[in-house]
């Protein structure tokens, strides 16, 4: 497993009670969960991490590989410290976070919320090696577009692979 830098994960907080961790989805960020983070302060003490490269979390470092455990293990970081039960809630790869940071928690997580997850290695464990395969095309663009620096690229890329071409055509106008 990959040893994690040392590191300071940037997050915004609210609210009192059980802890609910809140985990964004790529192209996103900790800022997209304020409205829910609004609406439960009043229960629980809530907290939306950035992972890496979002928000005032550094980025990772560009000479290593990344791993579902490097992000897992940075949540992790944000964690109250005498937080004995948490629940997690994950948006797209967020949820594949929080899964993996739920095994890691074994038997601190009382609730798993997962909001279109997309594990991709599942197709292909289930034999779906075509479905895997287009992922893995988009991951491998959005690794070319983001080392080239041309983020506005990747971007468009990841947008019009999830939302259709026709579909950004038209929210842009």
């Amino acid at each position: 497993m990959n040893q994690l830098p040392t590191i300071k994960a940037d997050f915004l907080e609210a609210g009192s009670g059980p802890v609910v961790m809140l985990i964004h989805s790529s192209v996103s960020g900790a800022r997209m969960w304020r409205r829910l983070m609004d609406d439960l302060k009043e229960d629980f003490h809530v907290r939306a991490v950035n992972l890496y490269g979002y928000g005032n979390t550094p980025r990772w470092p560009s000479d290593t590989t990344q791993s579902l455990y490097d992000q897992a293990r940075l949540v992790e970081t944000v964690l109250p410290t005498k937080a004995d039960t948490i629940c997690l809630v994950g948006h797209s790869f967020g949820g594949s976070v929080a899964m993996k940071l739920a095994a890691r928690l074994s038997g601190r997580v009382t609730k798993l919320v997962l909001l279109e997850t997309n594990p991709f290695y599942l197709l292909e464990q289930s034999g779906r090696a075509d479905a895997f395969a287009e992922a893995m095309d988009l991951r491998n663009c959005i690794k070319k577009f983001g080392a080239l620096g041309e983020w506005a690229t990747a971007a468009e890329q990841f947008a019009d692979y999830w939302g259709g071409r026709s579909v950004m055509a038209e929210y842009v106008r």
